[in-house]
């Protein structure tokens, strides 16, 4: 796929293209308007059918087919991810903004056990329920360490966050989601506090449990020292983790060529009755 795409990114990249395999062929004259049995295929007729009766003819539609596999993935990855900056946006006000938060995120979710469209989501549930823009990564990075690198942990500690966030304060019962999720949130309250169990008790009644210092106990359990110093980074080691970023890295980079190919800037500019073009429109 590199030695093709190297070659259709030139200007003579089909002459090119057959020059490797060996054979110099005016591809003009190749891609013919209709192959031997009258077969038209888009605007420039790319015949695949006209070279079959040889080794020839059988790499160049072997490469032919394996190029336009690659360009769907390609552009199907460009799909997802630009509805994921989409929605992004929708929440941020702006779609500029939004494509820097997703960078961020995308940095951060190929290095941890998350996937891109996890952490996105996510991201998405956290700014409609309040966070600011520069405390995001941080609030998405402190959730993950308390999740412990587990997927469904991760959700369940975001959902019960944001809403939270969104109310103001905290009850016994967002407490007990929290303490379901594995955190020991009650003890490390009552100890951020510098109060018992029964007085923490009062407090959550009074409503004086904020969504503030619900952040602050967060932090002094996921900072240095503390039970969840740097899980993220423990559970990125697993191999279900590696795979999960092997996949988004994957994804990410054919959303760069799916962009590219997109908006036409992969193979240069071209015109409406190009090879390049009819290739695409295929």
């Amino acid at each position: 796929l590199r030695e093709l795409t190297n070659s259709w990114s030139h200007r003579n990249g089909v002459t090119g293209l057959f020059s490797r395999i060996g054979a110099q062929i005016n591809p003009y004259e190749v891609f013919s308007k209709k192959d031997v049995r009258g077969v038209e295929l888009g605007r420039t007729g790319v015949s695949v059918g006209a070279f079959a009766g040889g080794a020839f003819g059988l790499a160049l539609q072997k490469a032919t087919e394996a190029l336009m596999k690659f360009s769907q993935a390609s552009l199907n990855a460009y799909g997802v991810m630009s509805k994921l900056e989409t929605s992004l946006g929708v929440v941020y006000g702006s779609q500029g903004q939004a494509s820097s938060v997703f960078s961020e995120i995308s940095e951060y979710a190929t290095k941890s056990p998350f996937g891109v469209e996890q952490m996105t989501e996510m991201a998405i549930l956290l700014k409609q329920s309040g966070i600011y823009e520069s405390d995001l990564m941080d609030t998405l990075q402190t959730i993950g360490d308390l999740a412990g690198g587990n997927e469904e942990k991760y959700r369940r500690i975001a959902n019960n966050y944001a809403q939270v966030l969104a109310i103001g304060k905290t009850t016994t019962k967002d407490m007990r989601e929290f303490a379901n999720a594995g955190i020991p949130i009650f003890e490390a309250t009552a100890n951020y506090l510098g109060i018992d169990r029964k007085a923490l008790s009062d407090e959550i009644q009074k409503g004086n449990v904020t969504g503030q210092v619900l952040e602050a106990v967060f932090k002094q359990l996921t900072g240095e020292g503390g039970l969840f110093y740097k899980a993220t980074e423990k559970g990125s080691e697993t191999y279900a983790a590696r795979t999960v970023n092997v996949q988004d890295l994957k994804q990410l980079a054919l959303s760069e060529w799916g962009e590219a190919l997109y908006q036409g800037s992969l193979f240069g500019t071209y015109g409406e009755d190009s090879l390049v073009k009819s290739f695409l429109d295929i």
